[in-house]
């Protein structure tokens, strides 16, 4: 019966609309909400790391008073993101931390997508030295895409002139200070150098409203720039490694004749900060909430993740941990 309905026009018609309605107006909801003025909303867009899992590549959308600012690009993130019905057209600027794939794949998506969804400038792409040719790298893969777009549907609909983005490179302090990026409307963002060689140079951020503090380490190891922009965090996002275990998963690939993987596993360590570091800057800086990204070894077994980060670094640290997975949302305001 119910098969032999959805054959008349009529029917098919009236049950999309209905599902748009309520699609849409749960959309609308969730974006006000999240750009609700005076609010202050982090969400982990893409936990996940290089190696092949369900997470999505790194990636942090914050909702700060109106604003959406998004701190890297990784590969997944624009996917996650239209599940959870973030608002990608309304999006303000893109800030990165360097220029590995792993944070910059999902790049051209963003730029593009944010295009397709409505946005109506051109996008400011903020990075360290050599955001220029990573910008221009994906406008050239685009152009053509721009162009086609525009073509089909007109300039009132897509306009060419903010199918883009520009790139605005900063440099980073190295004495382990705090540069301010962005200060407008309460809201300010802030700068730190990172150590990620040879990924040079890496940067992570602090941004700060309404008496709260977030931070987002990039990929590093400790250093002075990230003990100082996490004093007194609201919550730190942090890269993290259990070095003593990709130890171990390196004697287990020599073991098995596989020295090419090995080499990987030997080579990690020196770029990613390890777990008592972690615990010890968190509890050094009185950070009140901890959220663990980018796990290396990459592990999804709730047992393993407890056994391989949060236990070690809770010796270290009384505060809360988290691990969060791919949407989860941090309300700070």
């Amino acid at each position: 019966m119910f098969t032999s309905l959805l054959k008349r026009p009529s029917v098919r018609q009236h049950l999309m609309n209905r599902v748009n309605q309520e699609k849409t107006a749960k959309a609308k909801a969730f974006s006000e909400k999240l750009l609700r003025s005076g609010g202050f909303t982090a969400v982990c867009v893409g936990t996940g790391t290089p190696t092949p899992s369900e997470r999505a590549q790194p990636c942090v959308a914050v909702f700060v008073n109106g604003r959406f600012f998004l701190f890297d690009a990784g590969d997944g993130c624009v996917k996650v993101m239209g599940q959870q019905d973030l608002p990608i057209g309304l999006l303000d600027a893109v800030f990165l931390t360097h220029y590995h794939s792993d944070h910059i794949a999902d790049l051209g998506e963003v730029i593009n997508r944010s295009w397709i969804m409505g946005r109506i400038h051109t996008l400011p792409i903020l990075g360290p030295e050599g955001i220029a040719e990573v910008v221009e790298g994906f406008a050239m893969a685009y152009r053509l895409d721009n162009t086609y777009r525009n073509a089909h549907h007109g300039d009132d609909v897509m306009p060419l002139p903010t199918a883009g983005a520009t790139g605005e490179r900063f440099d980073a302090p190295t004495d382990g200070t705090l540069l301010t990026l962005f200060e407008e409307d309460g809201i300010v963002i802030k700068t730190f150098e990172a150590n990620h060689y040879p990924a040079k140079p890496a940067v992570g951020f602090r941004i700060e409203y309404g008496g709260r503090i977030l931070v987002i380490s990039g990929d590093t190891l400790r250093v002075p720039g990230l003990d100082a922009a996490s004093q007194s965090a609201d919550l730190l996002i942090c890269d993290v490694m259990n070095h003593q275990i990709v130890g171990e998963m390196e004697q287990q690939q020599l073991n098995a004749g596989k020295p090419r993987n090995a080499r990987f596993m030997h080579d990690i360590p020196d770029y990613h900060i390890d777990v008592h570091d972690v615990g010890d800057l968190a509890q050094a800086t009185q950070v009140k909430h901890l959220a663990l990204v980018h796990l290396m070894p990459s592990v999804d077994r709730l047992a393993q993740i407890k056994a391989f980060f949060v236990d070690p670094i809770a010796e270290k640290y009384d505060g809360e941990i988290s691990v969060p997975n791919d949407g989860d949302v941090f309300e700070l305001l």
